[in-house]
């Protein structure tokens, strides 16, 4: 089955996102003890997984991981920040810049 180059990354920008859903479910079960989060968390954790799991017979793995990753490390920052008000502190704010841009120079064509 032929899919074009945009149809995996929206797959691998989906699958990120809804793992990173996925974390902020689990790490609300951590802070509030609500267990319909962590039901939810896991349940996002195992839908992202299987989108892994399905881009990984399209594309390289490179490819598949490198979006992945790079969506879900942004979004996660994002809730941690604006649905937690958790800080990064400036010396992370650079680490997450230079995580995120060696993620993006591997797919760099």
């Amino acid at each position: 089955m032929a899919v074009s180059e945009r149809g995996i990354y929206v797959l691998a920008l989906a699958s990120g996102l809804v793992a990173a859903l996925g974390d902020a479910g689990v790490v609300r079960w951590i802070r509030a003890g609500d267990i319909k989060a962590l039901l939810g968390g896991v349940a996002l954790w195992n839908l992202s997984l299987v989108a892994l799991v399905y881009m990984l017979k399209l594309t390289s793995v490179s490819r598949a991981l490198v979006v992945f990753l790079t969506v879900n490390g942004l979004v996660a920052l994002v809730f941690a920040r604006f649905y937690f008000g958790d800080r990064l502190r400036p010396l992370q704010v650079v680490g997450a810049a230079l995580a995120i841009t060696g993620l993006v120079l591997i797919e760099w064509k």
